[in-house]
């Protein structure tokens, strides 16, 4: 879980090229998967872990570089807090 700031300082860490940082690090496996996880302490304790293809990975890179989550690309988009 991430507070809005620490998403889009994510999203700038990205555009600049890094993959690891302020929020969430992105980890190739040697198996060819990618591992995402929070660098942010959770309120329970634990940690998550999601799998990505490459083809994921890369679009969800793709997508942060074209502003594709930026809040005023997607005005209709229901934040959760």
């Amino acid at each position: 879980m991430f507070t809005e700031a620490q998403f889009d300082h994510f999203f700038a860490h990205v555009r600049a090229g890094h993959t690891h940082g302020p929020c969430l690090d992105i980890t190739r496996r040697d198996n060819g998967t990618y591992a995402f996880r929070s660098t942010v302490p959770q309120p329970c304790g634990t940690t998550a872990e999601l799998e990505f293809t490459e083809a994921e990975v890369l679009a969800f890179l793709d997508g942060i570089a074209q502003g594709d989550f930026d809040r005023n690309t997607t005005p209709n988009m229901a934040l959760c807090r």
